[in-house]
């Protein structure tokens, strides 16, 4: 049995369940492993403690945010919730 690690499962459950990253401009982009890594890389080489995007749930209406942290770990939910986790 492969071993993964959280932030594999919750990037892999989201990608399973068709969730996009919903860039500025208006464009879509899957959630993938290759998106975390230029996240968690874009956090280390900027000096940010963490990235956060727009994220589309298919079929659950509501307002939705990923944030991705320098250290890895990554978290989505409600947007109140995301501005929650970063505040701490």
């Amino acid at each position: 049995m492969t071993n993964i690690t959280p932030e594999e499962r919750h990037i892999q459950s989201l990608s399973n369940n068709g969730a996009c990253i919903k860039r500025p401009d208006g464009t879509k982009e899957p959630v993938t492993m290759d998106f975390y890594r230029k996240a968690v890389k874009q956090c280390v080489t900027g000096g940010y403690n963490a990235v956060t995007y727009e994220l589309e749930l298919p079929g659950i209406d509501g307002d939705f945010e990923i944030a991705f942290w320098r250290d890895g770990h990554v978290d989505s939910g409600t947007t109140r919730r995301i501005i929650d986790c970063l505040a701490r």
